[in-house]
């Protein structure tokens, strides 16, 4: 997305490359310049928040992941003790 940018694609790009990834329809609202004094302020911390609820989706993925895995480790080791 960050290369998205730089090439000159702009945010339209951007959002296409989103919705792809999302699997549905996404949309970058950016107030108009001058009308929004400390606007990119804002939208910077709009978003760190974005990318820190993103880490904790993918944070919780991992663990349930890994406790499912131990789980199922467990329970293959207990059926290998019992033969």
């Amino acid at each position: 997305m960050v290369g998205a940018v730089l090439g000159g694609h702009g945010l339209e790009r951007v959002a296409e490359l989103a919705g792809e990834a999302a699997g549905a329809p996404v949309a970058i609202v950016v107030p108009r310049l001058g009308v929004a004094v400390g606007a990119a302020e804002y939208l910077s911390l709009a978003a760190v928040a974005s990318l820190t609820e993103l880490a904790l989706v993918d944070a919780r993925d991992e663990v349930e992941r890994t406790v499912r895995g131990s789980f199922l480790e467990d329970l293959r080791g207990r059926r290998q003790r019992f033969r």
